[in-house]
């Protein structure tokens, strides 16, 4: 599964394209790896804010191993229980990178929709004391194109489902968790070697009156 993505977007974009209210001037690594805050949309009311968390749950306390992807969206992380389901969220994503290669020389290959520039991943959302709010994202079985990589991938979303992620019973939400189709996407086979890179945030332009609504 994967453990890096990427949002290179503007602010602006991201808002268009989930409907959602904004903070110009957000801050947030492009390139995401474990640790890292990133952009996600969650339900406000009767409306969409778009706003930071950081993506990791503490799969116990005092624990600094982080679930980043999850089959079960009710597994027993972040402080909770199955008594105690998360809060649903949207996480931004523009493209998603697997290892290829052997060990020690693997590569990025980047993986993302051919007719869409986003698309949310579905994902949970807790608020972890002394680290704010925290995501993980959603697996689902590998397509063709993905399965010689890994065998799960992310949970991506077609827009019509994205309320139904956000707000919907947990019996009506199946289908949002099947591989995407293989022929929507595309690949981008890289020489950049997998190790992780040292990055710091970058102000992306919030165009076009991005508004936050409180």
């Amino acid at each position: 599964m994967t453990r890096l993505y990427r949002c290179r977007a503007s602010l602006s974009e991201v808002a268009a394209t989930f409907g959602a209210d904004a903070i110009a001037g957000t801050l947030w690594q492009p390139t995401v790896w474990p640790g890292s805050r990133a952009l996600i949309v969650r339900a406000h009311g009767d409306r969409r804010r778009i706003e930071l968390a950081t993506w990791g749950l503490p799969w116990q306390p005092g624990t600094e191993r982080l679930a980043t992807c999850l089959r079960d969206m009710m597994a027993p992380i972040g402080f909770g229980d199955r008594s105690d389901p998360p809060e649903r969220c949207l996480i931004v994503l523009e493209s998603f990178a697997l290892p290829a290669g052997a060990p020690r020389s693997r590569t990025q290959s980047w993986f993302g929709l051919s007719d869409r520039p986003l698309v949310g991943w579905a994902g949970i959302l807790r608020e972890m004391p002394g680290r704010g709010p925290c995501f993980a994202g959603i697996a689902a079985p590998a397509n063709d194109l993905i399965a010689p990589l890994s065998p799960t991938m992310p949970a991506l979303l077609e827009p019509a489902e994205d309320q139904t992620w956000l707000t919907a019973p947990l019996a009506e939400l199946g289908n949002c968790r099947r591989p995407h189709d293989a022929d929507s996407m595309y690949a981008e086979w890289t020489d950049d070697p997998w190790p992780r890179p040292i990055s710091k945030p970058r102000k992306m332009p919030g165009q076009g009156g991005s508004v936050s609504r409180h």
